[in-house]
């Protein structure tokens, strides 16, 4: 693939894939990045940006993890991949948490009292 990308480096599809492969092999995350940042700069409105949801969620920003799911979800139309990416355990995984952070930082949420062992 880094061949492909050396030919062309305006391969959006290969860029997105080799960030894709590092995602989520946990490796060079910080090349990754840049990798599915260049596809998305050349192809914008492409539904492979679920890519660039992943490398969010690796790096624990779930908000916009879940933000550009959505954006892939909506630009997928019935693209069985995106749609099923959107249903993975790591893409629940980071709407909970996006969930989770809303509802504890809203000053109007509940608060859990310790009670006193005394």
């Amino acid at each position: 693939m880094t061949h492909a990308i050396e030919l062309n480096p305006k391969n959006a599809p290969a860029l997105n894939y080799l960030g894709y492969t590092y995602t989520e092999m946990g490796v060079k995350l910080e090349e990754a990045e840049t990798l599915i940042r260049r596809a998305l700069a050349i192809a914008p409105d492409d539904a492979s940006t679920s890519t660039a949801s992943l490398a969010l969620y690796v790096r624990g920003d779930f908000t916009r993890a879940v933000e550009q799911l959505e954006r892939a979800v909506e630009l997928a139309g019935d693209d069985a991949t995106i749609i099923e990416h959107s249903a993975t355990p790591t893409s629940v995984s980071a709407i909970r948490a996006t969930r989770c952070a809303s509802i504890a930082t809203r000053s109007d949420a509940p608060r859990r009292r310790r009670r006193s062992s005394g």
